[in-house]
């Protein structure tokens, strides 16, 4: 009977050593901006939450990166506790997994043309990358017809470049 006691003891001691609150990772460390400058490993979450009162000044480093649209802007190499800790502490909105491989980044600017006396003018030039959906929905010509009435033509033009449209 007691060496079955004695093992018992022993998974009983191993199983709470090893609950979720002991394990050890590694932890990004970042400012009040959610900048990274800074590395901790081989600390527990409680540790963590022992050394820093504010758990917006670290998040649990993970190897498994991912691309991700989030608010309309492509992030490239983050892992889903990043993206977490930026919803959570800077309020931001949930974020969208996106094919790394499927986003291309493009220039665009509106071409506004006053039909009547054909004068034409344009916004200023943005820079975005547009993933999945976002640039399935560009056509082949680089270009959305976003209104088109008897007085005036406003076209999306979108350019790889910058220079040709």
């Amino acid at each position: 009977m007691k060496p079955i006691l004695f093992i018992l003891c022993i998974l009983t001691s191993g199983l709470l050593a090893c609950s979720k609150e002991n394990k050890k990772y590694c932890w990004a460390i970042v400012d009040a901006l959610g900048n990274q400058y800074g590395q901790e490993c081989d600390k527990s979450e409680k540790e963590m939450a022992e050394k820093y009162s504010n758990s917006c000044s670290y998040y649990k480093e993970e190897d498994q990166k991912y691309c991700w649209m989030m608010n309309g802007n492509f992030i490239k190499n983050a892992s889903e506790a990043q993206i977490e800790h930026a919803r959570r502490c800077f309020a931001q909105p949930a974020a969208t997994k996106v094919d790394c491989s499927y986003c291309e980044k493009l220039y665009s600017r509106e071409k506004r043309t006053y039909k009547p006396n054909s004068t034409t003018s344009y916004t200023s030039i943005t820079f975005k990358t547009y993933c999945g959906t976002d640039l399935t929905a560009i056509p082949a010509n680089k270009q959305i017809t976003r209104k088109d009435d008897a007085d005036s033509l406003i076209i999306i033009q979108f350019s790889v470049d910058g220079a040709t449209w």
